[in-house]
């Protein structure tokens, strides 16, 4: 039995394999950017090329591993912080962005934080913010006054009344 390969694998199997990329940012005071490859320009900003490793990126708790470098993002991470601050994680396939869009994987806060030679930074889910829902009628108002207030416009006088 010989082994023949068709003509059409024959082709896959001699292009060039995708390796994916991560682009992660980091909000805190002064919004930070990192590549796992080359420093590149997407969507308007710079995102610095560094030694980035994510794991369990597709599960609600991935770990983001960040090479240190002149200590710098340690020094933001002790200084600021990172309760509350938010992370996103954008996955690109392909070598470069000319040929593919970053699809975001991930958007959540930093959590539990580990400052060495590398920063290692777990990440969780943060449940949706909801904003309190306000209505105001004519006269414009954001709040109830008490029974009895006297509102007077160019036009009209109001007298609120007792529910």
């Amino acid at each position: 039995m010989s082994n023949i390969i068709d003509v059409k694998l024959d082709g896959l199997t001699s292009e060039v394999t995708t390796r994916p990329f991560l682009l992660v940012q980091m909000n805190f005071e002064t919004i930070v950017r990192f590549s796992s490859r080359e420093t590149i320009n997407w969507s308007g900003e710079i995102w610095l090329s560094t030694d980035l490793k994510v794991t369990s990126l597709n599960t609600k708790t991935p770990t983001v591993t960040i090479f240190n470098e002149l200590f710098a993002l340690g020094n933001a991470v002790l200084t600021e912080g990172v309760v509350g601050k938010s992370i996103k994680i954008w996955k690109v396939y392909g070598e470069t962005l000319n040929f593919s869009t970053p699809v975001l994987e991930f958007s959540g806060e930093m959590g539990q934080t580990k400052v060495g030679e590398y920063v290692i930074i777990k990440c969780k889910k943060r449940a949706p913010k909801k904003t309190p829902r306000h209505f105001a009628i004519p006269p414009i108002t954001n709040h109830a006054p008490k029974a009895g207030t006297r509102i007077e416009t160019a036009k009209s006088i109001f007298i609120l009344e007792d529910n």
